[in-house]
């Protein structure tokens, strides 16, 4: 069965396409005409064609292969940046003055960056580095679009004023009458119509609005006026589509020239390019998602950007990456499919060559004033933002100024020294501010453990033990990855905290990732601690989880000991807290308590005790026993005189089970459903051989009705333990909302 072809999709993409293809012609050739300016105004017929070679190459290589179906990918503002960078480096290099074809070795030289820089991002690409991207700083980022923005208005302002390219800014500064009116006059209605288009023309490309105003102005005051004094147009483009890597002759037109000095920066300089390329792609590309609900994919996304970066190097042509104005355009003209890209690049070239002579008449400083509009979008909002906030907050002004002070600091570098440069420091910057951020303490949060209690149900002579002496037993929520930048700030912390203290415990839930340094920093904190008696406990250490794995095979476990690891933060504190009760008291786990030991029974007269214990029922319980199951429907009252039993709950993913409580012998439990008469909300299991005492509901109903001041009693006292355990809870509560 033939698939039927969805019209109105195809529809969206062959309009997507013209919009897309009509605004960028303009962009790429002015790209264009900036990457190649330091080869002079003779070179510029060509680097327009250039320009538009680029944009076919990058876009038809990226859109079959690419997983954004509407991305765009054509020269951008910061590539063509950085490659007129590499042109201006080879321009003025001595060894490439005199030499014949100097253009063509200038290009092939060029190309090896490029080629460089598809390199890196299909490195990027097959070891799945494409999300790195994110751990770039926002500040860097910021840095990059401003200084971006500065250099492309402070190169086309000469253009745009109509004075000559070789004259310097603050000449025109002190003789503002080199300014010619009329091209600064065409400029400026180019730029004003792209501003105010929005207002009149919704549906129409702002840019192709004020290329069209623009151009018809120049002619008409080319016409009315004295055509010498309106600047000058692009002139015929020269169609040369130079050979594979440029080359045909390259390496013999360089024989003999001694290029070791180059090759090292435009290697490094493609590496820049390639990095710069990939950031500029991916965030085009989280832009995309956004719009269609699609999900791309980085490493493919990468690959795709490699290939067409390695066809536009072997051709001589510049870079390309993914840009928002076009896949922006693209979609707000209907693009839907890759196809709308596919047909972009398809109209680029069909159009250059259909109206090529056009092109060559459309007037620099229209394409000044197109420039200088792109350059005004790509300051930084998030940057102009703080800028505003600064004055109105005290609190947080430090952190604004240091966010824009990394900002500030890119971008001057890449005003006043080299954009190349720029973003060499500017990763340099992004990896210090990383590992600085990493090298930050990893602990979320530190308690002692007076503040949250292990889930082990006290009686009252034991938890007022443990509210004396359970200070000793600090915790440190930790979370993050523990590496060299980390641990040795962790072991300090800790060996401080534990001046006074007896018992560490390290909760490992949040903590990602371990490596060597930080494994021997915690058994540098474990072996100091030992020498000193006092424990190190290390919590949420799963037998079959990574982190365990590796603390095991670089010899940690064995250095603390197995006991000293434990599945959760509670069951250490238990263990904790045990060990600081059997240094007061004697704990034996093992003998049964008499009933009258029981708190709840300690302030009732001998007869009241002894009718009591006439109602009871004496169980025993062997380990996993059930006790009580979840849902059930009695109301009986339960008193635990030997053994331990945990209150646990079913969790709704898989089968396991949330301990909420544990209660030891000498204390009481089953009092919910035994007040209210609700199903039980959850089940209790023995951890041990237990003895408990049951006090079935009925008989307490018929002791009530012959003994009523015994009942009150019982229900008052039973009343005091809940209201006891909730004290406890809500003061952890308030604790864990308050840290």
């Amino acid at each position: 069965m033939k698939k039927k072809v969805d019209w109105q999709s195809l529809r969206g993409d062959i309009s997507g396409a013209s919009v897309t293809a009509v605004i960028t012609i303009p962009l790429v050739v002015a790209y264009g005409l900036i990457a190649f300016a330091p080869l002079g105004s003779g070179f510029a017929s060509r680097a327009a064609f250039i320009g538009l070679l680029s944009a076919f190459f990058t876009c038809f290589a990226a859109s079959l292969l690419g997983s954004t179906p509407i991305l765009i990918t054509t020269p951008t503002a910061a590539l063509t940046l950085m490659m007129s960078s590499i042109v201006g480096y080879l321009a003025a290099s001595p060894l490439l003055l005199d030499i014949p074809s100097r253009e063509t070795v200038i290009l092939g030289l060029m190309s090896l960056s490029v080629l460089t820089a598809a390199m890196v991002q299909f490195l990027f690409s097959a070891f799945r580095l494409g999300n790195l991207v994110k751990y770039v700083p926002y500040p860097v980022m910021a840095g990059f679009m401003n200084g971006i923005a500065v250099l492309l208005i402070l190169k086309q302002i000469r253009p745009f004023l109509g004075v000559d390219p070789k004259t310097p800014l603050l000449q025109i500064v002190l003789r503002p009458q080199a300014i010619e009116p009329l091209t600064f006059l065409v400029g400026l209605f180019t730029l004003a119509a792209i501003f105010f288009s929005a207002r009149w023309f919704r549906r129409i490309p702002g840019l192709f609005v004020g290329l069209i105003s623009g151009t018809t102005l120049y002619y008409g005051i080319f016409f009315l006026f004295d055509p010498t004094r309106i600047g000058s147009t692009i002139g015929q483009i020269d169609f040369r589509i130079t050979g594979p890597l440029v080359s045909r002759g390259i390496f013999h037109q360089i024989g003999g020239l001694d290029l070791a000095s180059l090759i090292p920066t435009l290697f490094f300089a493609g590496i820049l390019v390639g990095l710069v390329g990939s950031m500029e792609t991916l965030f085009t590309a989280v832009m995309a998602d956004d719009l269609t609900g699609s999900l791309h994919n980085n490493n493919r996304e990468l690959l795709a950007q490699g290939i067409g970066n390695t066809v536009s190097g072997f051709f001589g042509c510049l870079p390309g990456a993914g840009s928002i104005p076009e896949t922006l355009a693209n979609y707000h003209a209907g693009g839907q499919t890759r196809f709308s890209s596919v047909f972009t690049s398809f109209l680029i070239i069909l159009l250059t060559g259909l109206f090529a002579p056009f092109i060559g008449l459309i007037p620099l400083a229209v394409f000044a004033g197109l420039v200088l509009a792109i350059g005004f979008e790509m300051v930084d909002r998030w940057s102009v933002h703080l800028l505003r906030q600064l004055p109105k907050t005290t609190r947080l002004r430090r952190n604004i100024l240091g966010n824009l002070a990394v900002a500030l600091v890119v971008t001057i570098i890449m005003v006043s020294i080299n954009l190349i440069v720029a973003v060499g420091i500017g990763i340099i910057i992004a990896s210090t501010l990383f590992i600085s951020k990493m090298g930050k303490s990893v602990i979320r949060r530190e308690y002692l453990g007076n503040q949250l209690r292990s889930k082990k149900i006290r009686n009252q002579e034991h938890s007022e033990i443990l509210e004396r002496l359970s200070r000793n037993i600090v915790v440190f929520e930790l979370q993050g990855p523990i590496f060299f930048g980390s641990g040795d700030h962790l072991v300090k912390k800790i060996l401080e905290s534990m001046k006074d203290a007896r018992y560490c415990i390290l909760d490992m839930k949040r903590v990602n990732e371990i490596d060597s340094t930080g494994a021997k920093s915690i058994g540098r904190a474990c072996r100091t601690l030992r020498r000193e008696n006092k424990d190190l406990f290390l919590s949420y250490l799963y037998e079959e989880g990574s982190l365990r794995e590796f603390l095991t095979l670089m010899g940690f476990e064995k250095e603390l000991g197995a006991d000293h690891i434990f599945p959760d933060t509670d069951a250490a504190l238990e263990k904790a807290e045990n060990e600081l009760l059997q240094s007061e008291v004697l704990l034996c786990p093992s003998s049964e308590l008499d009933l009258c030991r029981l708190d709840i029974f300690q302030v009732l007269p001998p007869d009241e005790i002894q009718s009591l214990a006439d109602c009871l029922v004496r169980r025993e319980y062997q380990r996993g026993e059930t006790v009580i199951s979840n849902l059930e429907l009695t109301r009986d009252l339960f008193f635990m005189t030997q053994g331990s039993v945990s209150i646990r709950i079913p969790l709704r993913e898989g089968n396991h089970k949330k301990r909420l409580a544990t209660y030891p012998a000498g204390t009481v439990f089953g009092e919910m459903a035994f007040l209210d008469g609700e199903p039980r909300s959850a089940e209790v299991i023995c951890d041990e051989k237990s003895v408990i005492y049951v006090l079935p509901f009925e008989k307490f109903e018929s002791l009530s009705k012959e003994k009523p001041e015994l009942g009150l009693k019982l229900i008052r006292k039973v009343a005091i333990e809940l209201c006891r355990r909730l004290r406890t809870t809500s003061l952890e509560t308030a604790f864990l909302e308050e840290h």
